[in-house]
């Protein structure tokens, strides 16, 4: 088969696509074109531009060269390589999913209008539909496990193995063919990989060589400028505990990766002189570079000012908010203004402290005055509650005397104009009633229970009479309130001795007896 390369011009080289993260070389986002057509060991090439390094046309040195090995979709790459998840890794460009893996695999994620795919929380431009749409014009992923990677250092390519290149964007790429491809690839392999160089490790010499070749005498004196410019606020980030604390730089990486402050972020970071290529990663671990989150923090700040707080409270407490516009505040005032705020401290710290010296000793002296009345008059309280009780237990004492009720005689036996039955009988010591349908009591009343027991309440006897008058069945009634096992022997006793009229040509009646037992 004739070696057939597809070559197309890269205006960003992150390291995010393609993607070496994960520790496999995958194309899955970005020239979505490429990724439609592109065949297995097929080869890819991508070249630097005017607008990635400045490299004008005829001048484009090599950023990568790969070959296709497997081919796989969105649903299929989510699967098999989870280590380039984004949850796993900051950079990595598995972050399209069916909806199903992503809740299985409990992934935030959105969905996208008329798409079989949703995107997964932590990708990056999350918010932007026209770069999400974009990248799902195509659901393959490219898969090169024979690559050469240049990254920021770029391949100068001779002449003699020059292929042709796109003289601009091009979305399904130039496709060439024949001896010359083979010679490309040939020199390209006999370089090793610089991917090392974004994590400034490398000892490779090819890749300082590449990286040195483009450096001219005006970028050597801008790369001095902008170090002498920002050497004073590095060193001070490095030598002095900065207010933004690591957990508020970790947060702030989260906020520069929202789509509404990503190029806000990222000019922030090239103006202090990163490199393009460099940006995205330095911008997911500012907590590692604190002194650029300072200075982000610092230029969010003079941007927004009174909206400050609103830009910046989905993604900060109210704390952290408070020590980033205090820092923004120190940093942006004038060495005047500086003292004035310096005197006003001291100032206010003198008041406190003559506040405390003056006022504080009668503060506590009335508190202590409101606690001892306070404690006298619960103690004069206590003292009333006291009597109180003992006056009520001596009439409690007084009273008992073993009596039930109101001493009086017999109560005349008058019966209901409406025809009630009830009948009521008043005897030494106790009031007593009956309720027994068309009966009256004998001559002697309601029989009196004793009464020793300093208790109140009111026993129900249900009984049942003969026709003779007597009582012979007794048993404790619904209403009793009384659990005296005495006074409640005592009731029934009294109850059985009752003597109702006799009643001829009747069968035994059922009725009830109630005693009341007062305290006198």
């Amino acid at each position: 088969m004739e070696t057939q390369i597809r070559t197309y011009k890269m205006i960003a080289a992150t390291g995010f696509a393609p993607n070496f993260d994960g520790g496999i070389l995958t194309l899955a986002t970005c020239k979505s074109g490429i990724r439609g057509h592109a065949k297995i060991k097929e080869w890819i090439a991508g070249f630097s531009s005017k607008k990635l390094n400045g490299d004008e046309v005829g001048q484009e040195r090599l950023v990568y060269l790969a070959q296709v090995t497997d081919i796989f979709t969105f649903e299929d790459f989510w699967d098999k390589f989870p280590q380039k998840r984004p949850n796993n890794n900051p950079l990595g460009d598995n972050i399209f999913a069916t909806e199903m893996q992503a809740v299985r695999d409990k992934y935030e994620y959105r969905r996208l209008e008329m798409q079989k795919y949703v995107a997964v929380k932590q990708c990056r431009k999350y918010e932007h539909d026209d770069f999400l749409l974009g990248e799902l014009k195509s659901d393959k992923v490219l898969i090169f496990n024979k690559y050469r990677y240049f990254g920021k250092s770029p391949l100068i390519i001779p002449n003699s193995y020059r292929i042709k290149i796109p003289t601009s964007q091009a979305t399904y790429g130039y496709i060439s063919k024949g001896e010359n491809v083979d010679k490309f690839v040939e020199f390209v392999f006999k370089h090793k990989n610089c991917f090392d160089e974004f994590y400034n490790k490398t000892n490779n010499n090819d890749c300082k060589k590449n990286h040195a070749s483009k450096n001219t005498g005006i970028l050597k004196i801008c790369l001095l400028f902008l170090l002498f410019f920002f050497s004073e606020n590095y060193v001070l980030s490095q030598n002095q505990t900065s207010e933004i604390t690591p957990s508020i730089a970790k947060n702030l990486s989260i906020f520069c990766r929202s789509y509404r402050y990503s190029d806000f972020c990222r000019q922030c970071l090239e103006s202090k002189g990163i490199a393009a290529y460099n940006v995205d990663r330095t911008l997911y671990t500012l907590d590692k570079h604190i002194n650029y989150a300072e200075d982000i923090v610092y230029s969010l700040w003079c941007l927004q000012k009174e909206w400050f707080f609103s830009a910046v409270k989905d993604n900060f407490t109210i704390e952290q908010i408070d020590i980033m516009e205090n820092y923004a505040k120190k940093r942006y005032e004038t060495p005047t203004e500086r003292r004035k705020r310096e005197e006003e401290a001291r100032r206010i710290e003198q008041s406190k402290l003559e506040y405390e010296r003056v006022v504080t000793p009668l503060i506590q002296r009335e508190d202590a005055e409101r606690r001892q009345r306070e404690e006298a008059e619960v103690a004069h309280q206590e003292q009333q509650e006291a009597a109180r009780r003992q006056r009520q237990q001596e009439a409690i004492n007084n009273r008992v005397s073993s009596t039930l009720g109101i001493d009086g005689t017999s109560a005349a036996q008058a019966g209901s104009p409406f025809g009630s039955t009830d009948k009521s009988t008043q005897s030494s010591g106790g009031l007593g009633s009956f309720n027994l349908s068309g009966r009256s009591i004998g001559s002697g009343g309601l029989p009196r229970p004793d009464y020793s027991s300093a208790e109140e309440g009111r026993i129900v006897i249900n009984i049942t009479v003969n026709p003779n008058g007597d009582v012979i069945s007794a048993v404790i009634g619904r209403g009793t309130n009384i659990d005296n096992a005495s006074m409640r022997r005592s009731a029934l006793d009294a109850a059985k001795r009752a003597k109702f009229n006799r009643v001829q040509g009747a069968n035994d009646q059922s009725g009830t007896i109630t005693y009341i037992f007062r305290l006198m």
